[in-house]
């Protein structure tokens, strides 16, 4: 999703692209969609090391953003926390291999906001939006936050070992088209979304956890306009937030869904079921400051996209 549009825009400023990808979660059909050529493009597992035909695709490559890793919804992000963090740390090693290897000018990091620590996102009621500063002392909740964490820390090791201009975004909860709607590795927003739309009239739509657990979700084209802008920017800050000032429960953003696809359906809660942190939302000091950033897309309008979207494409 933030790949081929990433992609698109850097094409659209005749930006000179290469991508590396192995489908874990993108297809073919997003990478053709993003107007890239075959010959600037390698399927390649990161997870596997470094290689020759890495080093030799990316020579000459000024800037790399890396955007990979293993991720998906909560209940797979708990249950696979070993492998995750396996998988992650080996992509990150990887990526930072290859940056020293080719001389790169800058290195962008996609981070997340799971790797600030658990007790600042465990409460329902949370008063103080997230800074930067708290990320450490550490302790993420879960593998993948680790994970992410021990991403940051290397590229900073890095960047001190070769004077490596780099930074890190730590995304909030990422939203937009084209997503994964699939069972296994759907985020929350496509999960709901197919639920609603499979649902028939007076279903209920099952919610994980209370409900009251809240996130802020920012579009995939506001995360595509800081990605785009921090290329050209130097700052000597290591990780900036990006995401909205506010939250949303997960309760509300069904009722949102439901209310978009003009059905009469309820919701219930399934409190058997995790629901993961209890509320995070950003302090976008940083982003404004240095990166002149701050999203434009309402959650209803992004919502409403994304929906009548997947609607159109699961009619075809």
């Amino acid at each position: 999703m933030i790949g081929s549009n990433l992609t698109k825009r850097l094409l659209r400023n005749e930006h000179n692209v290469k991508v590396i990808d192995n489908f874990y979660r993108g297809t073919k059909e997003n990478l053709k969609a993003s107007g890239l050529q075959q010959e600037n493009f390698l399927e390649y597992d990161l997870s596997k090391g470094l290689s020759e035909v890495l080093v030799d695709f990316c020579k000459g490559v000024k800037v790399i953003y890396h955007l990979a890793d293993i991720v998906a919804g909560i209940d797979y992000v708990f249950s696979n926390e070993y492998d995750i963090f396996n998988v992650n740390i080996a992509i990150n090693t990887t990526v930072a291999l290859l940056a020293e290897k080719t001389q790169t000018q800058k290195f962008i990091y996609a981070g997340t906001v799971c790797s600030f620590p658990e007790n600042l996102q465990n409460e329902y009621e949370q008063d103080d939006a997230l800074e930067e500063k708290y990320l450490f002392p550490a302790k993420p909740e879960s593998g993948y936050g680790w994970s992410k964490l021990i991403g940051q820390l290397q590229l900073g090791y890095l960047s001190d070992k070769v004077n490596l201009d780099s930074i890190t975004l730590m995304f909030h909860n990422v939203y937009g088209r084209p997503s994964d709607f699939s069972r296994d590795k759907s985020q929350v927003i496509p999960s709901i979304i197919r639920k609603v739309h499979e649902a028939k009239e007076g279903d209920k739509i099952v919610v994980w956890g209370t409900g009251n657990q809240s996130r802020a979700f920012v579009h995939v084209e506001d995360v595509v306009d800081a990605l785009f802008s921090v290329m050209s920017i130097q700052t000597n800050e290591t990780h900036i937030q990006i995401g909205p000032e506010f939250s949303t429960t997960i309760n509300d953003l069904t009722a949102m869904i439901i209310e978009i696809s003009g059905k009469e359906l309820s919701i219930i809660n399934d409190l058997s079921k995790p629901e993961g942190d209890k509320a995070r939302y950003s302090n976008n000091a940083l982003a404004y400051n240095v990166l002149q950033w701050k999203p434009k897309t309402s959650l209803y309008n992004g919502l409403k996209d994304l929906y009548e979207s997947y609607v159109s494409a699961a009619n075809k």
